[in-house]
């Protein structure tokens, strides 16, 4: 099947203010063209993927580091199995000298591929960010840089609670989007059956069998593509569905997730959940009623919920602040605890 391909906006010479004005509020995934270009690991890792040991300082007993080992059969895509309950991989825990000596001695002939994703750089890596600074993101316990270094490899169709910064460091990435609307077309697995956290497609990208996931030729349609060389970065809205595939003997890539809005909570995917446990059960007409309060409430889409009264008489509806923040949150709690 030939669908027309979409390719990401390539943005140049982004500055912190360039991202919080100008990218973001767009909620479209955007290319960073030569954004890290200045690092001083990409030019090291060039040389030998032991280069990144150099960030790391003597006497400390480094955390385990989570590993996926496949088979080479499964050419390097991190998947299910033959059911949602099963994996076509392992997952062990080592530590970084040995996954950089497997990926060191990697060949073709290798029984084995292995991926380490999400390793926090700050506990593995107490000297990266001396020297690979990322000004454009605010230095904080959010925007905390992880990497994810492996062979060759294709990861599923997943999406992020957070907004997400990519950074190709060594090899070349392609990753394919979808917009969140395209959900119904992405034949996703049950929340609780993630591969790795967020829920994850089912499609093979590389291979779609359009006979199994009919829709997804829908959701083609709706696709963009970004492809990285190293030194670019990838902006990536929350909620953003996106599959990677890397490409080179060493690859290496330096992610950012972080919260933008001001009373942005991490406890989003279990309100959905509280959802589908109260009302996704419920008959048709009634979940149409739940949708239109929904609707008018909490999304906010097409009016602010109570505009016909004052500001100071609208309660919880008011404009976010600190004070109603911690109110509502309270008054949230409380009522869990009672029912």
């Amino acid at each position: 099947m030939q669908v027309s391909k979409k390719f990401t906006a390539q943005w140049h010479n982004v500055t912190a203010q360039t991202l919080q004005e100008d990218i973001i509020p767009l909620y479209k995934p955007a290319i960073l063209k030569n954004a890290i270009n200045d690092w001083d690991i990409t030019t090291k890792v060039a040389k030998s993927p032991n280069e990144i040991l150099n960030y790391r300082e003597e006497k400390i007993d480094y955390p385990p580091i989570g590993l996926f080992i496949g088979d080479k059969s499964i050419h390097g895509r991190y998947a299910y199995g033959q059911s949602v309950n099963e994996r076509n991989f392992k997952q062990v825990e080592t530590n970084l000298e040995n996954i950089l000596a497997h990926l060191n001695n990697y060949t073709d002939d290798s029984p084995v591929t292995a991926y380490a994703g999400a390793v926090d750089i700050r506990s593995q890596l107490p000297q990266f960010e001396r020297f690979n600074p990322f000004p454009i993101l605010p230095k904080d316990k959010q925007a905390a840089p992880r990497a994810w270094i492996g062979n060759a490899a294709q990861i599923s169709n997943h999406f992020d609670l957070s907004d997400n910064i990519a950074c190709v460091v060594s090899g070349k990435r392609e990753f394919t989007l979808f917009p969140p609307e395209q959900v119904s077309n992405l034949y996703v697995a049950p929340i609780d059956k993630t591969l790795a956290g967020p829920p994850a497609s089912l499609v093979d990208i590389s291979q779609p069998d359009f006979d199994a996931h009919p829709r997804y030729a829908q959701a083609l349609e709706s696709a963009e593509i970004a492809t990285l060389e190293p030194g670019d970065a990838l902006y990536i809205p929350s909620l953003w569905w996106h599959s990677v595939k890397s490409t080179g003997k060493f690859c290496m890539l330096v992610n950012y997730w972080w919260n933008n809005p001001k009373f942005r909570q991490d406890n989003t995917m279990m309100a959905m959940i509280h959802g589908l446990f109260s009302i996704s059960h419920l008959p048709r007409a009634e979940r149409q009623a739940w949708k239109s309060l929904f609707e008018y409430f909490v999304f906010q889409l097409d009016e602010v919920a109570l505009s016909h009264l004052p500001e100071n008489q609208r309660g919880v509806h008011s404009k976010m602040t600190p004070e109603l923040h911690a109110m509502i949150y309270n008054y949230f709690t409380q009522n869990m605890k009672s029912t």
